[in-house]
């Protein structure tokens, strides 16, 4: 039983990782755009502000599910460090 709940929550691990990494790539892409449309109006770069706070948002709470599931699977493997 505790192999099946290992891999689950290694299956979570994975999904967060990459979900994370697309978090990453939008966050590059929205500061790209604010750096480079100079021709934006203040309540166009306001927006765009504000859906990069409600990103950065998501991506702290990514992280830290990610590490109570790297806590997790640490009391479920010992050795989970060395895999």
């Amino acid at each position: 039983m505790s192999n099946l709940v290992y891999y689950f929550f290694m299956d979570k691990l994975s999904n967060l990782d990459s979900m994370v990494e697309d978090y990453k790539e939008k966050t590059n892409f929205i500061l790209s755009m604010l750096h480079c449309h100079s021709a934006l109006t203040e309540n166009q770069r306001q927006l765009i502000i504000s859906l990069l706070n409600q990103i950065r948002e998501v991506e702290v709470r990514l992280i830290q599910e990610r590490e109570l599931i790297l806590h997790v699977l640490g009391n479920l493997h010992p050795n989970f460090d060395d895999i």
